[in-house]
């Protein structure tokens, strides 16, 4: 009976071990050489990594991994300092089904090349624990598929390049995407061709320094795109050249602390919902070509929208931007903010304008040169220059090549300056066009204009000056 006993304690324990699941391991590459993914003699212990294990490069470069067919690992991890590692997919899939990391370790910075097929993972990450880390899309299919999952620079410095038009990275995975997660990291995506799809939005310098460069022959789609988002995160844009597209709505410099910039070079950003060029923050855009069309549906383009500062500044005859949408005012200096736009070239075809609004202590300028600008709207007042109490706005027209037309079908006033506040236009050259002008609305409130070498054409309706009781409206042709 003892015996039997046991033998029988014997054969739960042998049972029980072989029923129960393998232990996750990290299992290291070690053919410095390169070779076959799927070779067990290539790995430590020659032991192929398994859909539990975390597959792991730490060996020094360069050299060449090639898949024989596909295959599925939790992890991949790329550490060390090495030269590049290229990772020829060569018509396979390759899955991470936790993530694939290049860069974990600190003061390490891999350079890894993927090409040649499909690599999907939940997340991917680029320079994590103070560590570098470079990767290269060519010729490949890639998926992200967890919320947030992909992230640039999160603590270290990370780049991620999409080299050709044959490459595709699609983050399917909702939620807020990084580039410069937090202090200390720079992250950069440099989209030379190819096509890009973002499920959620992309914070280009959430709290770290994020940079976003689009060359050519490129799509993406996001979301939303919000440059400079939290405080001390710093973020720039550029579209360099013709044929470069992005979509989605835009925002920058929304903390407290932040710094967005946008840099339109070529190519054409097309901007769904409302836009906010700078909240709390600070931004700049600066337009030396290329175009920006903005669907605000709802909401307005403003230049900034609460307390901080914000610049745009359009500089060659090619630069354009089109406000489009059931919601087109475009406002610079909303709610106590200071906006600032600069047409030296370029054109703006929008629905309505107010420079200084709602918000005492607002600011709102424009200056223009040789430039374009066309107001449409035909039902309400185009143009407003110091809209609420305590607001400041001020028009410039400095070059004789400088246009403004304005339209307004209403019995109202198609420019008004100094609703409630202060407000200012200036013509020392070039032409406008309006259907009625109003200096002075409101108690407080003033209207001034002063005419030198310009034109003003006041088309339809009436020219009132000081409107209301307790405003205070001034007019001073001096023409030669």
């Amino acid at each position: 009976m003892k015996k039997l006993m046991t033998r029988m304690c014997v054969l739960a324990a042998v049972l029980l071990a072989g029923g129960a699941p393998a232990r996750a391991a990290t299992i290291e590459w070690t053919n410095t050489s390169g070779g076959i993914y799927n070779t067990p003699g290539n790995w430590q212990g020659g032991v192929l990594p398994g859909i539990l294990d975390l597959a792991r490069f730490s060996v020094a470069g360069p050299f060449q991994v090639s898949l024989s067919g596909g295959h599925t690992n939790d992890a991949l991890r790329f550490d060390g300092n090495s030269a590049p590692i290229t990772l020829n997919l060569a018509g396979y899939t390759l899955y991470a089904s936790n993530a694939l990391y290049v860069g974990y370790t600190a003061g390490q910075s891999p350079v890894v090349v993927v090409s040649n097929g499909n690599l999907r993972m939940e997340r991917l990450q680029l320079a994590a624990n103070s560590s570098g880390g470079e990767m290269t899309m060519i010729d490949s299919s890639n998926d992200v598929s967890t919320l947030g999952g992909l992230a640039v620079g999160l603590t270290g410095t990370g780049l991620l390049t999409m080299a050709n038009a044959n490459t595709r990275l699609n983050v399917s995975g909702t939620g807020a995407h990084q580039l410069g997660g937090s202090a200390g990291g720079l992250g950069t995506l440099v989209i030379s061709n190819g096509q890009m799809n973002i499920a959620g939005g992309l914070d280009v310098g959430l709290a770290g320094e994020g940079v976003m460069r689009v060359v050519r022959g490129t799509n993406l789609v996001a979301g939303t795109i919000v440059i400079g988002r939290s405080l001390g995160g710093r973020g720039t844009v550029i579209m360099e050249e013709p044929g470069a597209e992005v979509r989605g709505a835009l925002n920058l410099a929304l903390g407290t602390g932040t710094i967005g910039r946008l840099y339109l070079r070529g190519g054409l950003y097309h901007g769904d919902g409302e836009t906010k060029v700078s909240e709390y923050g600070e931004a700049l855009i600066v337009m030396t070509g290329g175009s920006l069309v903005l669907t605000n549906n709802p909401g307005n383009f403003y230049l900034p929208r609460y307390t901080g500062t914000g610049t745009l500044v359009m500089a060659h005859p090619d630069s354009s931007i089109t406000l489009q949408g059931t919601s087109r005012g475009f406002q610079l200096g909303a709610d106590r903010g200071h906006g600032e736009m600069i047409m030296s070239n370029g054109s703006l075809r929008i629905w309505n304008m107010q420079l200084g609004t709602a918000g005492a202590g607002a600011y709102g300028s424009l200056h223009m040169y040789n430039a374009t600008n066309i107001l449409t709207d035909s039902g309400g007042r185009a143009l407003t220059i110091g809209d609420g109490g305590g607001t400041t706005g001020l028009l410039v027209m400095a070059d004789e090549r400088a246009l403004l037309r304005g339209q307004e079908g209403g019995t109202g006033g198609g420019t008004l300056l100094g609703s409630a506040g202060d407000g200012t236009m200036i013509l020392s050259n070039g032409t406008m066009y309006t259907k009625g002008l109003l200096l002075g609305n409101a108690v407080g409130a003033r209207g001034t204009v002063i005419i030198q070498d310009a034109r003003l054409y006041v088309q339809t309706n009436a020219v009132s000056i000081g409107n209301n009781n307790g405003s205070w409206g001034w007019m001073s042709v001096d023409h030669p």
